[in-house]
């Protein structure tokens, strides 16, 4: 009875292993797997498209690697490479400083009242950063940006979606979130007043507001 026992555990063992190959074999034999279906279940490491999270389950950590100055992880176009994250953890998802992927310039040395003109970009974008100057040398100005094309927006009319005021002889470095940005559906549209309200149309002087910025 022992012998039968042992000659069942042995073929259990043997069936459960009847198509997986080692590169040293298990107890002397080679065996060739041809599938393999992992569990799915909260003890597994498999987890099933679509599955609802639950706190504890387990799961393979994806590991990326600190890269300071944003660089390839590998050295050829198809190869398998890392997810590489800068200083921050924050992982990086674009290439800067290059003709396809750089970002484009808006410049524009006589922003005011009327938006035509004053649209970085007539559709969908990004806005980074930009440098604003009031040159007037007593008046405040007041920069509005809108979500919305040159022709879509109506100054006193369109609510902006930024209002920054500016003090006379000042320049200002706007950052928005560094490499997030801030994202525009419908367009980027720039607008001086002389006044704070939304619904406010004064025009400032000639020259007096200066905006250079980058966007996508």
């Amino acid at each position: 009875m022992k012998k039968l026992i042992v000659g069942l555990s042995i073929l259990t063992a043997v069936l459960s292993l009847a198509t997986h190959t080692e590169a040293t074999p298990i107890g002397g034999t080679s065996v060739t797997v041809t599938s393999l279906t992992p569990g799915a279940t909260a003890a597994n490491l498999g987890k099933a498209e679509d599955a609802a999270h639950s706190s504890g389950d387990t799961g393979v950590s994806i590991l990326g690697v600190r890269r300071d100055v944003q660089a390839a992880g590998s050295g050829t176009d198809g190869d398998y490479t890392t997810l590489n994250l800068n200083s921050l953890g924050a992982l990086y998802i674009r290439a800067t400083g290059s003709a396809t992927n750089g970002l484009s310039i808006f410049r524009n040395i006589d922003i005011d009242e009327s938006p035509t003109g004053q649209s970085a970009k007539d559709a969908a974008g990004t806005l980074y950063n930009c440098t604003v100057t009031n040159d007037t040398a007593a008046t405040k100005e007041y920069l509005k940006v809108y979500d919305a094309t040159a022709a879509g927006t109506t100054v006193g009319t369109t609510t902006p979606v930024i209002t920054i005021p500016l003090t006379a002889a000042t320049t200002y470095q706007l950052n928005f979130g560094s490499d997030i940005g801030l994202a525009f559906a419908t367009g980027i549209t720039f607008v001086a007043t002389t006044a704070l309200a939304d619904n406010d149309t004064g025009a400032p002087a000639a020259n007096a507001v200066v905006v250079n910025c980058v966007y996508k």
